[in-house]
């Protein structure tokens, strides 16, 4: 219950700016929409990785708050720094990706 407790407010909390780019535009005003599949496939990579950063850094966190509250246990201690391990991990896979996709674009451009 915790568990999804936690999940769903850092759900919300991560959305919530994607929320604030809403606008509201009059009939005359509306932009022409143009297919550009490339710039939709960049927007959602972009959207990814920021979520992505931004779940690592939660991780990270509150690895350091089981880490610093752990008071000697064993257990938690291990579980802390599998936790900061595994973030850590997480970052640099998501950044070897946006390289790669980025490094990829460039030679075929």
């Amino acid at each position: 219950m915790k568990k999804a407790l936690l999940i769903l407010l850092l759900g919300s909390i991560l959305l919530t700016p994607v929320l604030s780019f809403a606008q509201i535009y009059e009939e005359e005003e509306l932009p022409e929409l143009e297919l550009d599949l490339e710039a939709l496939f960049a927007t959602i990579g972009t959207y990814l990785f920021s979520i992505l950063m931004a779940l690592a850094v939660i991780i990270l966190v509150i690895a350091g708050y089981l880490f610093v509250t752990a008071g000697g246990s064993p257990e938690q201690l291990g579980k802390a720094k599998r936790m900061i391990v595994w973030a850590l991990v997480g970052i640099a896979v998501a950044l070897l990706a946006r390289g790669l996709v980025t490094l990829v674009t460039e030679i075929f451009e």
